[in-house]
């Protein structure tokens, strides 16, 4: 099927697995990167991973800022009749702010998406379809967590609107919905000639492409979730977010959802809400504990007694729809633990050799 492919964003956590995806398809990449330093580092550290192959079928372009108006547009203009797919997986992703929630996430978000869907329409006439990557940020209803009798599917939306944003992460998952919401109107109302696809992944765990990329002191937000549970100082007592569990999927089944979608019609049009399983903090200090003996008595334990009624906490959800259009075989959250834990490990043996 091969093509070439527009990957925006292709530096960040997820992007990168879906590079590393499309190239051994045989895909030719295109990715947007902020400067020619981080291009240059993605190019000399799969040459390191992948020391046989001589060369990679991959180019660059520069974007410096993602939240800029028509940010896209140029890269488009330029490669455009080049263009046989997009898959765009760069947002806007900040709690630092120095401006209003609408300045710094909803019109980023909303017009960064509005803008590449116009921009492919325009100049890329040769696409053939679009994959955005959402968030389950756009259909988690954070009131009804606990209520077994709500079930999150593909066809669910959050209920927050503009006017009740009230803090950082409401501004986060009512960005998420609107700039979703974008596609779908964009979708209906522009008719594209292009077919579009939105993958919906919760927090996403596992190992970093590059061994080099774990050495970071922090990782990605969801990813330093293992890096800082591995740093956690032993005692027994240890409160490990006991009232507390999360939605994830591994890095690596995200990457290839993008691919599936990118690759069969069935899920032209599609929400593809990309769900593993349900995980939480005190799981991944006990998988630590077991998995790898250097860490005990080095490490929290928690209060491993308290492990499933944890994760029985979790949000009730049904992704048959995905499932059935991906055929996708999850990894365990619990490999994606044990893999990101090693990884790390493997990079950082220090972490471990302290009081």
């Amino acid at each position: 099927m091969a093509g070439t492919v527009l990957l925006t964003g292709a530096s960040g956590y997820i992007a990168l697995h879906i590079l590393d995806h499309a190239l051994k398809r045989g895909y030719s990449v295109i990715g947007t990167v902020r400067s020619t330093e981080k291009g240059e580092q993605i190019l000399k550290n799969l040459h390191e991973k992948y020391p046989e192959t001589k060369s990679f079928d991959l180019t660059f372009e520069i974007v410096e800022d993602i939240a800029v108006e028509n940010a896209f547009d140029g890269v488009i203009k330029k490669r455009g009749p080049q263009l046989d797919y997009v898959l765009h997986t760069a947002s806007p992703f900040s709690f630092g702010f120095t401006t209003t929630y609408e300045e710094a996430l909803l019109k980023p978000a909303i017009n960064g998406t509005a803008n590449i869907l116009k921009a492919v329409k325009e100049y890329a006439p040769n696409v053939k379809k679009v994959v955005i990557t959402s968030s389950l940020a756009a259909v988690l209803d954070m009131d009804k967590l606990e209520d077994k009798s709500h079930v999150l599917t593909e066809k669910c939306w959050n209920p927050i609107e503009v006017d009740q944003i009230k803090d950082p992460m409401n501004a986060y998952r009512c960005s998420k919905k609107l700039a979703e919401k974008t596609v779908w109107k964009f979708v209906e109302e522009e008719k594209p000639s292009f077919k579009v696809t939105t993958v919906l992944p919760p927090l996403v765990i596992g190992p970093q492409l590059f061994d080099s990329d774990a050495k970071k002191p922090v990782l990605n937000v969801s990813a330093n979730k293992v890096n800082v549970l591995l740093q956690s100082k032993y005692t027994p007592e240890y409160e490990s977010y006991k009232t507390m569990s999360f939605l994830g999927t591994d890095v690596r089944d995200i990457a290839e959802v993008h691919m599936i979608a990118l690759e069969k019609p069935e899920t032209d049009g599609q929400r593809l809400l990309s769900i593993a399983g349900i995980y939480g903090d005190q799981l991944i200090l006990d998988l630590i504990n077991d998995n790898f003996p250097q860490a005990k008595g080095k490490i929290a334990v928690g209060d491993p007694s308290q492990t499933q009624a944890i994760l029985n906490t979790g949000p009730t959800y049904d992704i048959s729809v995905t499932l059935a259009l991906t055929g996708i075989k999850f990894i365990t959250l619990e490999q994606s633990i044990i893999d990101a834990a090693a990884q790390i490990l493997k990079v950082k043996p220090e972490i471990l050799n302290r009081d």
